[in-house]
């Protein structure tokens, strides 16, 4: 084999790798997109709902149903980020999906449709890496912010799953007020968030922040791998 054959071969062997990495791409998107359907149009258990009221007795239907929604945001952020690991930013929802765990065959179940593996819940430590954990509660932000269509670098309002504690006036919830951030002086000059500063703005106002990601407040560290 000459050297212009060898070329060739090279060139030739350098397209399919690409070809084939664009095709399987694609292949992965559309298996998000359709899980996302799934997870998007999912009835959760008729005993669900009573059972949170169990737990959270203040709250009404209205206030449950928004829970749920958060939940399903949750998923939704777990599915786009496949086998990396998101922060349960919200101590509301985390109830709900301890609820739903319980339900463990239709969890089950559902798991296997929407991610094609078993999403484990995992309790914060304290011996965790903080990075880890911060590196976990960034990409909450930033799946929640692209599931609601939020400019995640500069948002005009914050995620459901986020606010709902501020909403639900949640005790000892995580606090994430846009507005406090502001006050902080945590937009940058050219009007985005510095997203680190806004998450450690976030934990020294009562909320759940960068540095101590969910569980530096005493939540729930996010979701494992399969």
């Amino acid at each position: 084999m000459n050297i212009l054959d060898v070329e060739t071969v090279t060139i030739i062997s350098v397209i399919c790798f690409f070809f084939l990495a664009a095709i399987i791409e694609k292949i992965m998107k559309m298996n998000i997109n359709r899980r996302a359907l799934y997870i998007n149009n999912y009835i959760f258990p008729d005993s669900l709902k009573p059972k949170i009221l169990e737990t959270l007795p203040e709250l009404n239907q209205q206030e449950i149903e928004l829970i749920l929604q958060g939940l399903r945001h949750y998923f939704r952020a777990c599915n786009e980020a496949g086998k990396n690991q998101v922060a349960m930013p919200s101590r509301a929802v985390d109830i709900a999906w301890h609820e739903f765990i319980l339900h463990s065959k239709k969890y089950h179940i559902f798991c296997k449709l929407a991610f094609a593996r078993h999403l484990h819940h995992c309790p914060f430590s304290k011996t965790d890496d903080p990075e880890k954990i911060a590196d976990n509660l960034k990409r909450a932000w930033y799946y929640t912010c692209q599931i609601e269509n939020i400019d995640a670098r500069k948002p005009q309002r914050i995620p459901l799953l986020f606010s709902i504690d501020l909403l639900l006036n949640f005790p000892d919830g995580n606090i994430f007020s846009m507005e406090a951030v502001k006050q902080m002086g945590e937009i940058n000059a050219d009007g985005y968030i510095d997203i680190e500063c806004f998450l450690e703005c976030a934990s020294d106002a009562g909320g759940c922040g960068g540095c101590g990601g969910c569980g530096g407040c005493g939540g729930c560290g996010g979701c494992g791998g399969g």
